[in-house]
């Protein structure tokens, strides 16, 4: 039943098949806080954003090569 539960498929997707995938670190808050202070990403209330533009892109057009 927690399968069908919004929450159930936020955990599935999110904390067990993306990092099983590659596509998302086992721990992406502390992923996303290193990259906060290495200066890569910047935090704008509770939402980070990539501080330069040419990096988002680069990073988009590798991972639709995949």
């Amino acid at each position: 039943m927690f399968c069908f539960t919004a929450w159930g498929q936020w955990v599935i997707l999110c904390r067990v098949w993306l990092p099983l995938t590659g596509r998302l670190p086992w721990n992406t808050v502390a992923f996303l806080e290193y990259a906060y202070h290495r200066g890569v990403l910047r935090q704008s209330g509770a939402v980070y954003q990539f501080r330069h533009f040419r990096l988002q892109e680069h990073l988009n057009q590798h991972y639709r090569k995949r």
